[in-house]
């Protein structure tokens, strides 16, 4: 199972050139196990533009398998991960990706990303990325 990230999901939604859209691309091709979080999809349908992308988002929402939060340990983890980020001088921009990490080690699967503060968040915790050739 991968876990993908908003980051990952827009790029692939507007048809961006790029390398994280190249394998997102791949694993949908390969019927691979791809999941979604709350927070991911708070993210995409906020960012939703039109209509037809709400809709768009929607169903990709609900055909995903859900890799759902545990409220209590994944916000202590998240917030743990800001302070600890903050504390190495890699302040991260959003408490969400925080979030989104912690689902993904508590779990322990890769995310795929299109988002540079994972990459810290990587080097500082057991995140594990899947990084796109």
């Amino acid at each position: 199972m991968i876990l993908v990230d908003s980051s990952a999901w827009i790029a692939y939604l507007r048809g961006v050139d790029a390398p994280v859209v190249e394998r997102l691309d791949g694993l949908i091709a390969a019927g691979a196990d791809i999941a979604i979080t709350e927070p991911v999809i708070m993210e995409l349908l906020a960012g939703a533009r039109r209509p037809q992308e709400l809709s768009r988002v929607e169903a990709l929402a609900n055909g995903l398998p859900l890799a759902p939060l545990h409220a209590v340990t994944d916000f202590r983890d998240a917030a743990e991960l800001y302070r600890a980020s903050a504390a190495n001088g890699h302040p991260i921009r959003s408490m969400i990706d925080c979030l989104i990490a912690a689902v993904a080690i508590r779990r322990d699967i890769p995310l795929l990303h299109g988002d540079r503060d994972f990459g810290f968040l990587a080097e500082i915790s057991p995140l594990r990325l899947d990084v796109p050739a």
